[in-house]
């Protein structure tokens, strides 16, 4: 990983997936690997898997070990449960960033909340029309209400393998469907920037780059 980072410029951070799917003993199993090998590489660890199979609640412990030794953590939340999973996460977990958070449209003061901490969703549009839990289409999804609401919106593929969607797709699409402008595109793109775990030097330097190219489609 070094070595590529110092051929191509390119250095790549992990966050280490625990799963509701396999439960509690498996995640701190994960964890404790994590902690007993550590890697500059990895940075953290995050919340996956079926949420129906485990609350987040059950994995307080798991994420109160991980912030304890320096890592960040971050969670998927309200993709296909209610918006109780959001509060979880937010109040269990103490996480950095929620993974989707769709269902947050059914509850205001969450939506409040999220405005006012500025808590970033990873937003993964075609995800969330793929499994039709909530929405089937770029029309009926609430990236639009989040993003008026002040919410802090990222844009995210999910898993571009299974869906067979680049990032640079979901931003097509978007701006195909009449859900964002192109103006709007960029704000999200800066959104994205400045929601990973660079330092803040590290994010304005990249931002100055990227704004140089911005600046020649607008």
């Amino acid at each position: 990983m070094l070595k590529k980072s110092k051929e191509d410029g390119i250095d790549i951070k992990f966050l280490i997936d625990v799963s509701r799917s396999f439960g509690p003993e498996n995640a701190i199993n994960n964890l404790n690997l994590i902690l007993k090998h550590k890697k500059p590489s990895i940075i953290g660890i995050g919340l996956g898997g079926a949420e129906s199979k485990g609350p987040a609640a059950e994995y307080k412990e798991v994420f109160e070990l991980a912030r304890n030794a320096g890592l960040k953590v971050v969670a998927h939340a309200g993709e296909d449960v209610g918006s109780e999973s959001i509060w979880s996460s937010i109040y269990d977990l103490q996480v950095s960033r929620i993974g989707h958070g769709i269902s947050a449209i059914q509850d205001t003061k969450l939506m409040d909340y999220l405005k006012e901490t500025q808590i970033p969703l990873e937003i993964c549009p075609m995800s969330n029309i793929f499994t039709k839990k909530y929405v089937s289409s770029y029309k009926d999804h609430p990236i639009r209400q989040f993003y008026d609401h002040g919410m802090y919106v990222t844009v995210n593929t999910d898993d571009p393998t299974i869906f067979g969607m680049e990032l640079i797709d979901e931003y097509f699409n978007l701006l195909d469907n009449d859900i964002f402008t192109l103006e709007e595109i960029f704000d999200l793109i800066k959104n994205n920037l400045y929601a990973t775990f660079q330092t803040t030097p590290e994010k304005d330097a990249m931002w100055i780059k990227m704004e140089k190219v911005i600046k020649q489609y607008k």
